[in-house]
């Protein structure tokens, strides 16, 4: 749990200066997004590509790694959601519900701020829709938090069997309790900032899990 919470620390301090270097969000996508698959994975093999921009009133974070595994490996850890807990410590509890045609409803317990003597606990509900080995989209349906979205993108890399992953996400944290919005409007960066930790943190969790032998 040390080892997790440190992780988490070091996680949230980067996306603090990744969201002060770029703090003016672009509308739509990040640019190295727009890449072919070759040229996004030499820049890939030097390390994550991470950014922030707009999605709607919101913004989104987005980040871009490289898995030694194959995209079909990588796919089902993705939306392996009753193990969630096993790879973000945030998630604490976690019911996956069929909706046919590859869409699922997962409700989750998470505690969506743990920083000093500010903790706030919340749970929500998204719509997953799966297009394996490729892409996963993330919708909101219900919960405190609002505005909860976003997506996973595969592609498959030195003849499949390496995975460029993106994976974007968004959530109004603000919306969680009054005084999440109170923290947040004092400190409008720590918002953008926890989601692409959560995102830093996911990625890395993936990637370990999805490279064990």
């Amino acid at each position: 749990m040390r080892n997790r919470s440190m992780k988490w620390i070091l996680a949230l301090a980067f996306a603090l200066a990744a969201c002060a270097h770029a703090r003016a969000a672009t509308m739509g996508e990040p640019s190295w997004k727009k890449l072919d698959a070759a040229t996004m994975k030499k820049l890939l093999d030097k390390g994550d590509l991470v950014g922030v921009n707009r999605a709607g009133a919101i913004e989104m974070a987005t980040i871009g790694f490289l898995v030694a595994a194959p995209p079909e490996k990588v796919f089902d850890i993705i939306v392996d959601y009753e193990n969630y807990g096993k790879l973000m410590p945030e998630v604490t509890d976690v019911k996956v519900t069929p909706k046919g045609n590859n869409v699922i409803h997962v409700w989750f317990e998470v505690t969506v701020v743990d920083f000093g003597p500010l903790k706030i606990a919340t749970d929500y509900t998204l719509k997953v829709t799966k297009t394996k080995p490729s892409h996963v989209k993330i919708e909101w349906v219900s919960g405190k938090v609002k505005d909860v979205s976003g997506y996973w993108e595969l592609k498959p890399a030195d003849g499949g069997k390496k995975t460029i992953v993106i994976y974007g996400i968004t959530s109004n944290l603000k919306s969680a309790s009054p005084i999440a919005k109170s923290a947040l409007d004092n400190q409008p960066a720590t918002e953008t900032a926890i989601n692409l930790s959560s995102a830093v943190m996911l990625a890395q969790a993936v990637r370990e899990k999805a490279e064990k032998k």
